[in-house]
């Protein structure tokens, strides 16, 4: 297939795509996800109610209750949209009430088709309480456990999705034993941009994290401080060896690293923070990337060392089919529109790369293509420096948790909690 016919669509759908393709959308209203009559209908129903017809896609983006720029796309391209999407709910109980089924059919060797999802990042809640349940806690052990299908002959077939135009640290991170198994469409790493006319070194780069922490600039350790949620792990570049189910995150350096966090000062205002982080706090935002392109010479783009000496990037959403699906061939068809140029480059817009990034719940992402930014400097600068690459797992939510009641406690424990932080991800291993 080619993209001619398609060009009348395509900024409408780089816009779309931007705005929703796995925007988790749980900071907002709650309730129960609409069902949809399109053909790229949704439901929150039972998985045995889909259309026996097409393949059926779990997903957490609630734009797939009805049809989008994706679907449109799709059909475009193919003539028809031979899948459907079973739309996970944002009302926390009939949300947990779906996973526990789908977990059911799964084990039976049946559930959905394939999987479009994002990962649990820590500060991920529904209306500001509660991390939302997720039907993949940690999906590096989901992918260990052979869950997912391998995809490789899919790939090498592909005519959309070329693996060497993307990021690869962060796309080879969906590989086991068996090969690509999961598809990472999107990815974060912790950066600020600075006002150097604010810091004490215009051009402090630390490179580990010991000279983040051990700095003398409050400012940047006031930044670092008041957006726990935004960098919290960041300085952690592996937690555990999933093949192994070994921990590599120790006692030792998580009791450091909370420490570290208690002994950085905090902002006295909003506005002493504002002052000092500039378009909108964070790189990844379109804006963001926008103002380090124009303003590179009075901008400092601090990113959050890991204590590894480089920088870790966390997948924040991907795909991935069911091992037991007998309709691997379409849901491949579908996901592989994802990753190309076509669905990643929008080439006539300026600073706005395909809408430029993906925002999912707080947090904003990158996305893995090469090219999907037309002034990519600030990009390279993090990619380059990229030495780790992890899913968001359920154990960041309790990194996240951990350090944020530390932070209120009038006399923290940090050995105390780093041990039952290390204690609860052992018994999660061994599960």
């Amino acid at each position: 297939h080619q993209f001619k016919g398609v060009k009348s669509i395509k900024r409408k759908f780089a816009i779309l795509l931007s705005a929703m393709l796995l925007t988790q959308a749980i900071c907002g209203c709650g309730g129960a996800a609409p069902s949809a009559t399109s053909s790229a209908s949704a439901s929150t129903g039972s998985i045995a109610s889909k259309s026996s017809e097409k393949a059926v896609i779990v997903t957490d983006e609630q734009e797939f209750t009805h049809e989008n720029g994706i679907t449109r796309l799709a059909k475009e391209i193919y003539g028809d949209l031979n899948v459907e999407f079973f739309v996970l709910s944002e009302d926390t109980q009939e949300r947990e009430t779906q996973i526990s089924s789908l977990r059911v059919e799964i084990m039976a060797g049946g559930g959905p088709d394939g999987y479009l999802l994002s990962s649990p990042t820590s500060n991920m809640t529904f209306n500001g309480e509660g991390h939302p349940a997720t039907l993949f806690p940690d999906v590096q052990r989901t992918m260990q456990a052979g869950a997912f299908l391998p995809l490789d002959d899919y790939i090498k077939e592909s005519e959309y999705l070329r693996s060497e135009d993307h990021f690869a640290p962060v796309f080879d991170t969906g590989k086991t034993d068996e090969g690509q198994v999961v598809l990472p469409i999107t990815y974060y790493a912790s950066v600020f941009l600075l006002d150097k006319a604010q810091l004490a070194d215009p051009d402090f780069t630390p490179k580990t994290w010991d000279e983040l922490v051990n700095c003398e600039d409050t400012a940047v350790l006031k930044v670092v401080r008041n957006n726990l949620y935004t960098w919290c792990g960041a300085g952690i570049p592996r937690i555990a060896d999933y093949a192994t189910e070994k921990t590599i995150l120790t006692e030792e350096n998580l009791t450091a690293q909370f420490e570290n966090l208690l002994a950085m000062p905090a902002s006295e205002s909003f506005d002493e923070e504002t002052a000092l982080i500039q378009s909108g706090s964070y790189a990844q935002t379109d804006e963001g990337m926008a103002y380090y392109a124009q303003n590179k010479d009075t901008v400092n783009a601090l990113a959050i060392p890991n204590t590894e000496g480089g920088v870790t990037a966390f997948i924040t959403s991907y795909a991935a089919i069911n091992r037991n699906s007998p309709k691997a061939d379409e849901v491949f068809r579908f996901f592989e529109l994802l990753f190309s140029d076509e669905a990643q480059i929008d080439t006539e817009t300026v600073n706005d790369a395909r809408g430029t990034l993906l925002m999912l719940g707080n947090q904003n992402s990158f996305l893995t293509h090469k090219n999907a930014y037309l002034q990519p400097e600030l990009l390279e600068s993090v990619q380059s420096r990229v030495n780790a690459v992890r899913f968001y797992s359920v154990m960041d939510y309790t990194i996240y948790d951990t350090a944020t009641t530390l932070t209120w406690e009038e006399n923290p424990d940090c050995a105390a909690a780093a041990h039952s932080v290390i204690e609860a991800l052992q018994t999660r291993l061994s599960e």
